[in-house]
């Protein structure tokens, strides 16, 4: 070795000591452990290897473990290297005996090395330090802190990558391929011959393959002065579209009409640079269709003017415009299996506005599939087979397909939902607005600032990204240094205004509308951010979803799909607001319709495992109504309400549980039929997972009331009522225990005294319990105790007005039988008074224009007076609050009833008016409703 390259790595190797001194002795000694260095041996051993987690690594296992929780791409104490220390490896690298320093088979990597990077070793030799090579060799790997966890990052990066693009090959279940391809396909027309997927020996040079006709509503105002518009395949050459005459045409038999067609080039060449085979391309299929042609048609008569063939193709209807904000259309999947970048993916977009995913699939790995079927259980995703093409022996047009098929997936995709705007990109690629806006609120603001755009570009960016923030979540991506670089734009598009797009621009546009120029927003691409999502990203979305990813880790298995044990649900609107799934959970047990249904209400996060005391303390069937509180029916809140009570022991003997939610648009047909294959996702049994999932949020005040007031605690009542089988109904809240035999007892009663068609209710006394008692009481000697004790307690006694009915101490005195009987019959002239009663299952509904917690049971009772009902209240049997309110729960109730006055006082003024028009010969005998907070 010359003398200058000596002592240029002797300076080498003293700038590494000095560095080194100022490292932490923790650190120090964590890195000489991992890697065995000791300074007193003198000969050179073999390699020791880092990698990622599940690899062998040489060292103790305690120090190892160690090294990985200091410098796990997740821990906080995750450091990079900088900048100028980059250049001093790169310089440092170029030396002319790299050969003797670096170790053979080591990668060296940054974050500019290409992702698909599958194996990384890093090789530290272990040294002796009073051997010259060992020296120059010391001097290159005693690095400073951050640069060992940038290299163990990249090394965790590339074993993710291995992991991830290998996994997903199972082949016993998915054939010699490891993938599941698309077992549907478009209507796929060969002029004139209808074929099916596979060997056509009908397929020639002159075929024209056709995917779909939609009809576009051109003027989109509901005229129909309108376009039919299909997208086909045909060989490369200008025999259809560069032609005088005209090449197809379509007959309407209805109105024995024939209206010619033109064939619209895409524009893109063929073949051409990325694409040496292609010898088919895509192309425009239109039609002009009159007004009141538009408005019936159904089907049509494709006939190929150069052969003279016809065949009949359905039309698609133009879709309902819906309420989504985004909808992002993906281009076909080919032998797609990275499941956590389109996990990460979807989750990006939905952070970001988007409320529905439209996939195309040909090949996809199980795990992809899996996780797709998951999406569109939730509603937010629409999965669209995509399968080849015809070929025989001679013609193959799938050679072409991976190029140009996408162009008419993307077009497709814009006709099939009617979102307000709509976007095309790819699972490796996200549109990041500057600024703490979110992407759709970020679109908003720019359309609104030109009412004729209807595409909005964003340019092509490379982005440096401040490493150290890497901590803060995605808010680090809102600190990076940007540059512009050619490449090809994105856009986002209102759809309605647009007639035909690619991948990267829309090319026509209609009417008088315009495309906006380049926004300064970044448009991120492929590598510049998959070294994140891939390593920091699982960890990222773990701390904010981490019910989503949980779920998601434990439920998307290669087998979950397709195997549900729960039957087909459907879906009934109950009015304008809400509709409701019955049999969630059907009893199997049919008891006989002369029984006393106990019907129950709550609301998804009130449902818990205290619910089996109800399934022990009831011997007649149950009917339960559980209001969903969540925006979409396919919900993590369906999936906690369904567990819970699923995992209760034997609750499908004799309970009924149904679902009530919202009208929003996630609330049609389709997205209810998937519920069961939705819910058998979840693994209940898992009773950890579903504690993570599920564990109960805390709330403030402020939230409770919220939560209260948009309880529609009638709905649920009069729901869960009607879906009861039985004669006989006792309506009760969720913390309502009975008297042993109650049902038994008041049977005996409601059959001689509730005959049909009569006016009359069984009423018992309620009374509140101290949660502090030992025991609950199960007849009147026991309650008597309790309350003798002050355990025990009239129900609210602080409002007797309530709950209050005379003669307690003769009831008490009364001796319990097997055959009760009525001790009295009590006139309803207290308008508080709202007694609890067994009745006939054809007493009014509950007024739903009433709202929890101001009167919403207590106007039943008050028509139930102006109807001349009878309250007859019994002997022996009586039912329990569990626990007495506390003073701050009722100033929290009391809160959300001022709250609830204005509404209030409004549905008591027309109920009086109903009332009184209805029955007015009750007038005088049922009290005056007088508003009186």
């Amino acid at each position: 070795m010359n003398r200058s390259l000596r002592k240029e790595h002797e300076d080498v190797i003293n700038i590494q000591k000095r560095r080194w001194q100022r490292i932490p002795s923790d650190v120090i000694n964590t890195f000489h452990s991992t890697f065995n260095v000791n300074k007193n041996r003198r000969k050179q051993s073999k390699f020791a290897v880092i990698s990622a987690k599940g690899h062998r690594m040489s060292g103790n296992t305690s120090v190892v473990e160690d090294f990985e929780s200091k410098f796990s791409p997740c821990s906080e104490n995750t450091a990079f290297i900088t900048k100028e220390e980059k250049s001093t490896l790169t310089t440092t690298s170029s030396q002319s005996e790299m050969d003797v320093i670096s170790p053979p088979n080591t990668t060296i990597i940054d974050a500019t090395t290409p992702p698909n990077q599958q194996i990384i070793q890093i090789d530290p030799y272990i040294y002796s330090e009073e051997d010259e090579t060992t020296k120059r060799i010391m001097g290159m790997i005693q690095i400073r802190c951050h640069q060992i966890a940038f290299l163990y990052f990249t090394a965790c990066f590339a074993v993710y990558l291995l992991i991830f693009f290998c996994r997903n090959y199972p082949v016993e279940s998915m054939g010699k391929s490891g993938f599941l391809e698309a077992s549907e396909v478009y209507q796929i027309v060969d002029y004139g011959e209808q074929d099916n997927y596979g060997s056509s020996d009908k397929l020639s040079p002159k075929s024209l393959l056709l995917l779909k006709l939609h009809l576009v509503e051109r003027d989109f105002n509901g005229n129909f002065t309108s376009l039919l518009r299909g997208y086909a395949f045909s060989r490369c050459h200008d025999q259809y579209h560069n032609t005088s005459l005209p090449a197809i045409a379509i007959l309407v038999k209805e109105n024995n009409l024939m209206i010619p067609g033109v064939i619209r080039h895409n524009g893109l060449t063929c073949p051409w640079q990325w694409s040496p085979r292609c010898n088919w391309n895509t192309f425009y299929v239109e039609f002009d269709i009159p007004s009141d042609v538009g408005e019936t048609i159904k089907e049509v008569t494709f006939i190929n003017l150069f052969t003279k063939q016809m065949a009949t193709i359905s039309v698609t209807r133009p879709v309902a415009k819906s309420k989504e904000e985004l909808m992002v259309c993906v281009p076909p999947l080919y032998w797609y299996n990275n499941h956590l970048q389109l996990f990460i993916f979807v989750e990006t977009w939905r952070l970001q506005g988007a409320s529905h995913f439209i996939f195309y699939y040909s090949t996809v790995s199980m795990d992809v599939f899996n996780l797709l079927k998951y999406y569109e259980a939730m509603g937010i995703v629409s999965m669209i087979p995509f399968k080849s093409l015809p070929m025989n022996k001679r013609i193959n047009p799938n050679v072409s397909i991976y190029r140009y098929g996408h162009i008419l997936a993307i077009n497709d995709c814009l006709l099939r939902r009617k979102a307000k705007f709509a976007t095309v990109v790819d699972v490796d690629e996200f549109l990041v607005p500057v600024g703490n806006k979110t992407f759709v609120d970020f679109v908003k603001s720019e359309f609104n600032k030109d009412e004729k755009a209807a595409v909005l570009y964003f340019q092509h960016s490379a982005l440096h990204f401040d490493l150290k923030k890497i901590n803060d979540g995605f808010g680090f991506l809102l600190h990076t240094r940007k540059s512009t670089i050619k490449g090809p734009t994105k856009y986002v598009a209102v759809p309605e205004r647009i007639r035909n797009v690619d991948s990267h621009a829309v090319s026509k546009i209609f009417g008088n509308y315009t495309s906006k120029g380049m926004v300064w927003t970044t448009y991120l691409y492929h590598a510049f951010i998959l070294i994140y999502l891939t390593v920091i990203g699982p960890c990222l979305f773990e701390k904010a979803h981490p019910r989503r990813s949980i779920i998601l880790k434990h439920n998307i298995t290669k087998n979950s799909i397709g195997k549900s044990n729960l039957r087909d649900l459907q879906t009934f609107r109950y009015n304008s607001k809400y509709v409701f799934v019955p049999n969630v959970i059907k009893a199997k047990t049919h008891m006989g319709a002369s029984r006393i249904s106990l019907v129950l209400h709550a609301s998804d996060n009130y449902v818990n495992g205290d619910f089996v005391k109800h399934v022990n303390n009831w011997d007649g069937p149950i009917s339960v109504g559980v209001y969903i509180n969540s925006p979409t029916i396919n919900s993590i809140e369906s999936i906690c309400a369904y567990c819970k009570l699923i995992n209760i022991p034997n609750i499908d003997h004799k309970v009924s549980v149904h679902f009530i939610y919202a009208i929003s648009r996630d609330s049609n047909a389709r997205s209810v039929v998937q519920l069961s294959q939705y819910l058998a996702l979840a693994k209940c049994s898992n009773t950890v997972l579903l504690h993570k999932i599920c564990k109960p949020v805390k709330v403030s005040e402020e939230k409770k009331i919220e939560n209260m007031l948009n309880y529609p605690i009638n709905v649920v009542r009069n729901i869960a009522r009607k879906l009861t089988l039985t004669h006989y109904i006792l309506i009760a809240d969720l913390d309502h225990m009975f008297s042993e035999h109650f049902e038994e007892k008041v049977l005996y009663m409601a059959r001689k005294l509730l005959t049909q068609n009569t006016k009359r209710v069984l009423v018992y006394r309620i009374f509140e319990v101290d949660d502090s008692a030992e025991v609950m009481p199960r007849n009147k000697e026991m309650l008597y105790d309790l309350m003798a004790k002050r355990k025990a307690q009239i129900f609210h006694r602080s409002y007797p007005k309530g709950h209050a009915i005379p003669l307690l101490g003769e009831w008490f005195k009364v001796k319990d039988s097997a055959k009760p009987g009525v001790q009295v019959k009590v006139l309803y002239h207290e308008k508080a008074w709202e007694p609890q009663y067994v009745s006939l299952r054809n007493i009014p509904d509950h007024d739903t224009t009433f709202h929890y917690p101001l009167r919403d049971n207590t106007a039943t009772r008050w028509q139930m007076c102006r109807e001349n009902y009878e309250f007859l209240v019994m002997n022996d049997v009586f039912m329990y609050h569990r626990g007495i309110k506390k003073d701050h729960e009722n100033k929290t109730i009391e809160k959300a009833r001022a709250r609830a006055w204005g509404s209030y006082v409004k549905a008591l003024a027309n109920f009086s008016r109903r009332m009184d028009i209805m029955y007015p010969k009750t007038k005088s005998k049922c009290p005056a409703l007088i508003p009186k907070f």
